[in-house]
């Protein structure tokens, strides 16, 4: 009973608005930009879905690209999204978007 209590909190307190959805965005975000391989792939998932951002194929290439680089655990997961976001670039947008990935990848590394 007390379970099944917590689900139902869970699912009817959860956030909804868009202002949570911000605020659980610039959290990813600044937990990526201290290197977190995992706080990254969400972050590229984020843009790639249009959750809490505007939807940008190129911001979550260069995200997932950097999570790949810096370790996100499930690989194959992780490039297989990647690789279908480049299919939605133009060939200057996946130009600009590794691009950025290169810089992201130096910029945002796991702190130790």
């Amino acid at each position: 009973m007390k379970i099944r209590a917590f689900f139902l909190a869970a699912i009817f307190l959860s956030p909804i608005s868009c202002a949570h959805a911000s605020v659980d965005v610039a959290a990813t975000q600044k937990i990526a930009e201290q290197g977190d391989a995992n706080a990254q792939f969400n972050l590229g998932d984020m843009y790639a879905n249009d959750q809490g951002v505007p939807q940008s194929y190129s911001l979550a290439y260069t995200w997932l690209s950097v999570a790949i680089a810096n370790g996100y655990r499930d690989q194959s997961r992780a490039i297989s999204k990647r690789d279908a976001l480049a299919a939605k670039l133009s060939p200057p947008q996946l130009a600009e978007a590794q691009k950025r990935a290169a810089q992201y990848f130096e910029q945002y590394q796991p702190r130790n």
